[in-house]
């Protein structure tokens, strides 16, 4: 388009910051959808923007550990009935109901905590090439969001944790018996 966007007028030093305003509204006054704003006022403005972006990132990241969540509990679910002969098998050698209930936990979280660790990390490196190529648009600070990283990670543990209960209870409730005669 050839609309412009964002117009910067230099004022004169000599001019008090409300003169300077007053010229520039009254010279803006004819169009509609201008706004005058000054320097404090156009960085805020900026800065909600960023901020309104970040805000859907971590919705975003909120929901992707969700859907982690749902695939972690299904992939545990599945290995639990697919090592239904395993289990019968480690119960009928003197493991307990508790000790198979943490074994498919201690899975549920290693498999959670890598996806987590892994999906930080990609998306980390992703975030530093996006920051780098916002410098041309003049945005120079580069802020890594550390606790906000560890939070995410912590919540995918959980959600690794809350994933597994349902899997390890069917896997602790397995019959010896039928688990061994399982095929």
């Amino acid at each position: 388009t050839d609309a412009d966007t964002t117009v910067l007028v230099a004022l004169d030093p000599s001019l008090s910051s409300q003169a300077g305003r007053d010229i520039v509204e009254i010279a803006a006054a004819d169009f509609a959808n201008v706004a005058v704003q000054d320097h404090d006022e156009y960085l805020a403005s900026r800065l909600t923007q960023i901020d309104m972006g970040t805000a859907a990132f971590t919705l975003l990241i909120v929901f992707a550990v969700f859907i982690a969540t749902i695939g972690v509990a299904n992939t545990l679910a599945l290995s639990v009935h697919e090592r239904t002969k395993e289990i019968g098998l480690l119960r009928s050698v003197g493991l307990t109901r508790g000790q198979v209930r943490r074994l498919v936990t201690w899975e549920s979280l290693v498999v959670a905590l890598m996806g987590s660790l892994l999906g930080v990390g990609i998306g980390a490196l992703f975030g530093v090439a996006i920051a780098s190529t916002m410098a041309a648009q003049g945005v120079a600070a580069l802020s890594i969001p550390i606790v906000l990283l560890v939070v995410v990670t912590l919540c995918g543990a959980i959600a690794g944790l809350a994933a597994a209960i349902i899997p390890a209870g069917i896997a602790a409730r397995t019959p010896v018996l039928e688990a061994i005669a399982y095929e």
